[in-house]
């Protein structure tokens, strides 16, 4: 009989436990801290309850940001961000990284800077007006760098023949550690920028319910009712007086 190696004990005893995400009962995958589908949502969204916001979903707030920008477009930090942007795109071309591999594909795909940063930007809005499906914590950091790199189709890699004859394909993921350092660049870069865009989406929308509040206000209150006029007196009345 041959002995199992530390590895494997390790591995043994580690199956043994359960889960480390809330609530889950399944048994861990093996030396990790999760069942296998805790680990994948960790490897693809940086935390154990993460998990996928389609890009329809962020078709409304892609146009939101894609206003904004359209009516700032002449302010420095939009000609920046989309400037630094566009930098990033390019900087693919000259390193050799997985971050640069992917950052290399996006921009022989066609992808530029305020395409790139309207993706980015859909993406810290929906955060921000809904922090219960994407909290700004790791979630936030994966989501924005895996809906960068989905702006233009991953890489198709051949797999095999079906039953039927048919190609079966599979396209290649961006791993953790592109996601991470990926989604902390834009983070580190372009926190302040977004923080502004957020203040003047909030400031817009403070005005827009200011005006909203004051169309509905009553035109007869209290405070601002006119005073009741005097009845008319009749003729007969003057006659009788007299």
């Amino acid at each position: 009989m041959t002995s199992k190696t530390p590895t494997q004990t390790r591995r043994l005893a580690n199956e043994r436990l359960c889960c480390d995400a809330p609530g889950c009962m399944l048994n861990r995958n093996y030396i990790g801290r999760f069942c296998l589908k805790h680990t994948v949502a960790f490897r693809r969204h940086g935390h154990a309850a993460g998990h996928s916001v389609s890009r329809a979903t962020l078709a409304s707030y892609r146009t939101l940001f894609e206003t904004f920008l359209d009516e700032h477009h002449n302010h420095p930090a939009v000609a920046a961000a989309i400037d630094w942007m566009e930098r990033l795109l390019k900087l693919g071309t000259s390193r050799a990284s997985s971050v640069h591999s992917e950052l290399d594909r996006l921009w022989h795909g066609g992808l530029r800077g305020r395409e790139a940063l309207t993706a980015v930007g859909a993406v810290v809005l929906w955060s921000f007006y809904y922090p219960s499906d994407i909290p700004d914590d790791d979630r936030l950091t994966f989501s924005m760098a895996r809906h960068l790199t989905l702006c233009r189709s991953q890489d198709r890699q051949f797999s095999g023949i079906r039953s039927g004859g048919k190609a079966k394909h599979w396209y290649r993921q961006p791993t953790t550690k592109t996601l991470r350092e990926l989604g902390s660049l834009l983070r580190s870069t372009l926190g302040g920028f977004f923080r502004q865009v957020i203040e003047q989406l909030e400031e817009k929308d403070r005005a827009t319910l200011a005006l909203a509040d004051a169309l509905r206000t009553p035109f007869t209150t209290n405070a601002t009712a006119p005073a009741l006029a005097e009845p008319v007196r009749s003729h007969e009345q003057d006659q009788t007086n007299v």
